[in-house]
């Protein structure tokens, strides 16, 4: 079930990156909080997936809290930019 979530995030990603009208710049990062925990975005060409999760961990996830069912991907319409999703436990 929580693998079937993070493929739905990473669409949304998707889904609202294409509609934002495209990649975003190299050194920009976005980043939502989906509720219950879950966050999801996307990042330009300069992000590693570990500055993202530390991101994340810092921003989303707080003290209390670790980032677990992390998962980037590159963009197959844009090379070296990522979307990613996970979740706060």
């Amino acid at each position: 079930m929580r693998i079937k979530h993070i493929s739905t995030s990473l669409l949304v990603a998707t889904l609202a990156l294409s509609a934002c009208g495209g990649a975003p710049a190299s050194n920009e990062l976005q980043i939502d909080n989906d509720g219950y925990g879950r966050f999801s975005g996307s990042a330009g060409s300069a992000w590693t997936a570990d500055e993202i999760r530390r991101h994340a961990q810092n921003s989303i996830c707080g003290y209390n809290q670790y980032v677990a069912n992390f998962s980037v991907r590159s963009l197959p319409s844009a090379p070296g930019y990522l979307i990613f999703s996970g979740q706060c436990i």
